[in-house]
Formats: structure tokens, C-alpha cells, sequence
């Protein structure tokens, strides 16, 4: 069994690690991984500061200062600081004598800092593992096996949407930059699993968040517009003053269509997956018990015990990530191209996309639609796909 230790004890460490490995624990398939020994490293909860959730905790102020209490023989640390101090917080507890690691999402906002954790994990034997909690879920095992039979044809685009209203919160923390860092790590990444790693950037957009309360710079929303290979084209957009939850992804297929809908919140453990034949027609619906950040730390740990197979999620799958994200910024003017290494700007593309010669259909079609102005606020699926999405919510 392994302990652990929580890096970090904002709202991801406390509300979410905290909470998902008690209720790993107590699952059966979570039974003989999770010691209930759990530590926080935080200055302000160390300094009694900052005590919300943490009672009956031992808490520490760094790293090193948890050393004797934790062996890193037993011990996992989840990294659950700002996402510009997750390099800084692998090094310390490398040089601690740490080995086991699950990071919190977006595993780094550059590349840089990207490639560093992968030169690390190689250079000390690291198991590191990314929060991906949509990977874990039913709803893309379903999704993943429906591709892979070609029950209705092969994969040709994909609208992931993960919207929700954050408006409060964004207003309350700084803790992110851009929209592209708050939901988009969980699409961009269910895009690769399902449409493959080599992915092209066409079109990236990011707006602002306005309210009552004032104007966030780049916190409203993000869009962006991949390929992947020669055939599959990607919206992944996300609003963070929706007023409404939406974590939904559609899949067009030569032959049919599918629709996943992941849970939306902690309120309902439920998620759902319809498929539709090629004229419209509601042919099943699949409903599943989902508690997939739970389910992503029982798999991760199964992995740590020698149990089961390395997550999808790992140091590598992840840089794909914020590559991906990277030449997103770049191509919305959030990161400057002097700036960033060169893998970043490959397949950077164009603002406003022009299909190549050759180009695929599906891609073609994208490209025009991102060209034409209309797709400014949100990348809308194809007519026949609104209908699915339509009919299938009533």
C-alpha cells in the first residue's frame, strides 16, 4: 500500500485528491493500494494558515521536511500546485528521494518545462502518471471500442465541448493565465486518445471573461481546431461563463454517429453514451456509473504496484498535450513565436486556415467553416450533427 502525500492544498488538492483517494479507498477495486496515511505540503497549512480540510493532517512546508515522515519507498506525491510550479516541485522531491508522482492538470502550461520532466523521469526512474480523468472514463472505453471495431466506419470528425460557469471563480483566483489551461488540457487529450498524437494546430481562439465584477483577460473561453493524421478533424472549445454545464463529445462516423455526455458534476455519478444511425435514428443509449477521477487513481496506483498496465496518461502522452496547447497560444497571439521552441510552432499553421491540396474532406470542410467568420464564438458542428445533439437531449 502507499501512502500520500498532497503538494499543494488549494481547491485541487483538498476538494479533489483528497476527497477521490478517500473514495478510491473504499472501493473494492481500491482495496490494498491506498495506505490512510495522507500528508499535505503547503506553507499556509503548515503555518496553521490555512487549515479548511486539512484537520487531523500532518502538514509540512516542504518537501524536505516530509521526508522523515514519508518513505518514498511507499509513498506517491500528488502535485497539485499551480501549474507553473509543478517543474519546481518535481525537482525538490526528486533531490527528497521521491519516485512516484500524479500531477494535477495542465501537467505544465510550456514546453520547456515539458521536456524537462521527461529528461527527469528518464534521467531517475520516475512513474509519473497526469490527472486525465476523461480517459478514465466509461464513456471513452465506449467511444475508443467503437472506433477501433469500425461498427460504423471510421472516424472522421470530432466537437468536444466542455463548458461550465466559472465566473466566480476566475474572479476569486489567478491561478491560471488563459482559458487554453483551465479545461481544454481533459479535450486536447481526449482528442489525441481518440484521433491519434500527430495532430496539426488549424485555428486557435481565446476570448475574454466579462461580468458584472469586471473583465478577466483571455479567461472566457478557448477554441481550437486540430487534424489528426490524414482523415480525423477536432473542434475542442470551451466557454467559462456558460451558464449551463456542458462536458459532451460528438463523434462523426462514415456511418453513424455517437455521442458521449460525461458526468457534469458531483451532484450525479452518471454519464452517457448514444449512437445514431447514418440517417438520424437514436439506435441505443448506453448509461454507466462514472466517478472517473476515483477510477484514474485506482488505475494509476495499480500501475505503481506492478498490478497494471502504464496509464495513457504518462510524461510523454502529456507533452503531445501542451504541444498541442502551445501552438494554440501562438496562433492566437498568447505566446509570442520568438518565444517558443521550435517544436512548438510545427503544424503551427495559419490563423484562418487554407485546406491544402489533397487535403481530406472532413479537414476541407473544417477549414472553410473556421474561415468563414461564423464560427467566431463557438466552432458548430455540421447541420445534421445539431439535429443529433438536439433530438438526443430531448
Amino acid at each position: 500500500m502507499f501512502q500520500q502525500l498532497i503538494v499543494g492544498f488549494g481547491k485541487a488538492g483538498r476538494d479533489l485528491h483528497l476527497t477521490c483517494l478517500h473514495k478510491a479507498r473504499r472501493r473494492p477495486e481500491g482495496r490494498g493500494l491506498f495506505d490512510d496515511r495522507i500528508g499535505v505540503v503547503d506553507p499556509l497549512v503548515a503555518s496553521g494558515a490555512a487549515l479548511e480540510g486539512a484537520a487531523g493532517l500532518p502538514a509540512y512546508a516542504s518537501i524536505a521536511d516530509a521526508r522523515s515522515a514519508f518513505d518514498p519507498r511507499r509513498t506517491v506525491v500528488h502535485i497539485c500546485t499551480g501549474p507553473s510550479e509543478h517543474y519546481p516541485v518535481f525537482v525538490a522531491a526528486v533531490s527528497a528521494g521521491f519516485r512516484r508522482f500524479v500531477v494535477e492538470k495542465p501537467f505544465t502550461i510550456h514546453v520547456s518545462d515539458a521536456r524537462e520532466i521527461l529528461a527527469l523521469q528518464r534521467e531517475a526512474g520516475l512513474d509519473v502518471a497526469v490527472v486525465s480523468n476523461w480517459l478514465s472514463s466509461p464513456v471513452t472505453a465506449r467511444l475508443k471500442a467503437i472506433i477501433d471495431s469500425r461498427e460504423l466506419g471510421a472516424l472522421e470528425r470530432m466537437v468536444i465541448e466542455s463548458s461550465k460557469p466559472r465566473i466566480s471563480r476566475t474572479l476569486a483566483n489567478s491561478s491560471h493565465q488563459t482559458a487554453f489551461d483551465v479545461e481544454m488540457p481533459h479535450q486536447v487529450a481526449l482528442a489525441l486518445a481518440l484521433g491519434g498524437t500527430e495532430a496539426a494546430v488549424l485555428h486557435a481562439e481565446c476570448t475574454d471573461l466579462s461580468s458584472a465584477s469586471g473583465t478577466v483577460p483571455h479567461m472566457g473561453g478557448a477554441t481550437i481546431a486540430t487534424t489528426h493524421g490524414d482523415r480525423v478533424a477536432a473542434v475542442c472549445h470551451s466557454d467559462l461563463g456558460c451558464p449551463m454545464r456542458k462536458r459532451d463529445v460528438i463523434l462523426e462516423l462514415e456511418r453513424g454517429t455517437v455521442i458521449g455526455y460525461y458526468q457534469t458534476g458531483a451532484d450525479d455519478n452518471h454519464a452517457w453514451v448514444k449512437r445514431f444511425s447514418g440517417d438520424g435514428r437514436l439506435v441505443a443509449t448506453d448509461v454507466y456509473e462514472d466517478d472517473p477521477l476515483s477510477t484514474c487513481f485506482i488505475e494509476y496506483y495499480r500501475h505503481f504496484a506492478a498490478q497494471g498496465p502504464e496509464p495513457l496518461s504518462s510524461v510523454e502522452f502529456n507533452t503531445a498535450v501542451v504541444d498541442v496547447i502551445a501552438r494554440a497560444k501562438v496562433l492566437s497571439g498568447l505566446l509570442h513565436p520568438a518565444g517558443a521552441p521550435d517544436a512548438v510552432l510545427r503544424g503551427a499553421g495559419r490563423s484562418r486556415p487554407r485546406a491544402g491540396a489533397g487535403a481530406p474532406a472532413a479537414c476541407s470542410d473544417l477549414a472553410a467553416e473556421l474561415s468563414s467568420g461564423a464560427a467566431r464564438a463557438l466552432m458548430p458542428p455540421p447541420a445534421a450533427t445539431r439535429g443529433f445533439k438536439q433530438r438526443s437531449r430531448t
